[in-house]
């Protein structure tokens, strides 16, 4: 009479700690290569985010123009990052998306940080836009804005002068007085902005991206000159 062999309990035990041990291996291979793809896809919206930030400042800049009484005012926002205006200036490069009207338009822009409600650690990139019509006593009161940059964890811009020395602040009506010449605007010759990104809160972990963008000398008039 023949009798049939089974598993022992010893074996079958073996086998499914080893069964355990794959399906672990093959979970956390498939959860890193989720992880790489999030981090991917995140690091591509950030890019693209930093791309369009970079190119409305540049458009920006490239038309600066000297207007009484505006002058080129920028300062780093320090620690208090929350409501602080970095970049005030007169350009050429209106925008007015309630009567999809655009330059080349005079305009008195401003560049601000504001805070995430929801996320407090996290500051947008307000960019102001007021319209300045020609004679008239009193402008347009300041757009809202809109966020050119969100996800921010700080950021920074240098100036830089004729002589390729960096200046963390820029006020060219008070250089202008200064040097006892009200009506000669003193701007700088580039600036350099960096924007920190977030990219994993909880692990600190940010992206820096930088651009330098030159004021042309075309774009000054007769009574602007780079310091």
């Amino acid at each position: 009479m023949s009798r049939e062999k089974g598993f022992t309990l010893l074996e079958i035990l073996l086998a499914l700690s080893i069964l355990a041990v794959v399906g672990a291996m093959v979970g956390y291979g498939l959860h890193a290569t989720v992880q790489v793809v999030e981090e991917t896809r995140a690091q591509r919206q950030v890019f693209r985010g930093a791309q369009r930030a970079f190119s409305r400042i540049t458009d920006d800049l490239n038309s600066v123009v000297a207007v009484p009484d505006i002058g080129f005012e920028a300062k780093g926002p320090g620690a208090d990052l929350e409501n602080a205006t970095i970049l005030r200036f007169a350009s050429l490069a209106h925008l007015d998306f309630a009567v999809h009207e655009s330059g080349p338009i005079l305009a008195e822009i401003q560049y601000s940080m504001a805070r995430d409600i929801d996320e407090p650690e996290e500051f947008s990139l307000i960019r102001h836009d007021k319209r300045i019509l020609p004679g008239a006593v009193e402008r347009e009161e300041t757009s809202a804005g809109f966020a050119l940059a969100r996800g921010l964890r700080t950021i920074h811009i240098v100036f830089f002068d004729a002589d390729g020395q960096e200046v963390d602040t820029w006020d060219s009506l008070a250089d202008s007085t200064e040097h006892g010449d009200e009506n000669e605007q003193i701007l700088p010759r580039a600036v350099r902005i960096t924007l920190d990104f977030w990219l994993d809160k909880a692990q600190r972990q940010s992206l820096l991206l930088e651009t330098v963008i030159g004021l042309p000398i075309s774009a000054l008039g007769g009574e602007n000159r780079q310091k």
